[in-house]
């Protein structure tokens, strides 16, 4: 019974990650909408935010699975980037268009 809960607790963790990941990611997006970027700032940036999401993720599993890679972890982590993209993300990104004509934001 242990067992089920330490797992549980491993998904949990994941998904949580995967959350925040994407949080992280559009904070990102929302600093690209203010301020210009060339495609090399753009193509850095990402270099960054991914090296850092990867590292984080390693980490995760370090502390939560010594290490093992469970594909199970790694799905949750993606479910909860996608969760996250789908909901606060999309609400907030439909919520800036309609704010739109009170910042100045650069055209795509």
């Amino acid at each position: 019974m242990d067992t089920i809960y330490t797992e549980l607790s491993c998904i949990a963790a994941a998904l949580t990650a995967g959350m925040v990941l994407m949080m992280v990611y559009d904070g990102l997006r929302l600093f690209r909408l203010f301020i210009r970027h060339t495609p090399i700032w753009t193509g850095l940036e990402d270099l960054a935010y991914w090296l850092g999401a990867g590292l984080s993720v390693f980490f995760l599993l370090r502390s939560r699975n010594e290490g093992e890679m469970r594909i199970y972890m790694i799905a949750s982590v993606l479910v909860g980037m996608i969760f996250y993209d789908k909901t606060a993300s999309h609400l907030l990104f439909t919520l800036l268009k309609k704010l739109k004509k009170y910042f100045k934001m650069k055209e795509k």
